[in-house]
């Protein structure tokens, strides 16, 4: 898993910053992901100091920025006497989950805010409606 690079579903970060919580938005709003602290772009592990506080300040990211609330697992792992925190995001059923008032999506290896249409989408699916289910306005349909 680790050795594979960046993609769609894996995002390497070398520190905490909170950037990250822009793709904990995307895994959630789309599909499930996990964002790999302690390891470098090109998938060199760098480690990570103090896992523990490390994983504390993941959490209080999370919950301070991002809504309605969401799944997600933290987990530990010793690689090559380094150690590397993973946090794995769960594709959540109630879209959207913006962060600081945005929501996200990945594209490839990198995330970018929704667009209106998308946003409308994700919208009804969190409250599992589809756009056939709405009601119009028109009254001469076939």
């Amino acid at each position: 898993m680790l050795i594979t690079g960046e993609d769609k579903y894996t995002e390497y970060k070398r520190e905490y910053t909170k950037t990250f919580l822009k793709t904990v938005s995307a895994y959630a709003n789309f599909h499930t992901g996990c964002i790999i602290f302690g390891m470098d772009d090109a998938g060199r592990v760098i480690g990570i100091e103090d896992a523990d506080n490390l994983r504390l300040a993941i959490e209080h990211g999370i919950n301070d920025a991002i809504e309605p609330t969401l799944y997600y697992e933290i987990d530990v792992q010793p690689v090559d006497s380094k150690s590397i925190v993973i946090l794995k995001v769960f594709n959540g059923e109630h879209t959207p989950y913006y962060c600081s008032g945005k929501a996200y999506k990945r594209n490839d290896t990198s995330t970018v805010q929704v667009d209106r249409i998308v946003l409308t989408e994700l919208i009804l699916n969190g409250r599992n409606i589809c756009f056939d289910e709405l009601e119009s306005d028109m009254e001469d349909l076939s």
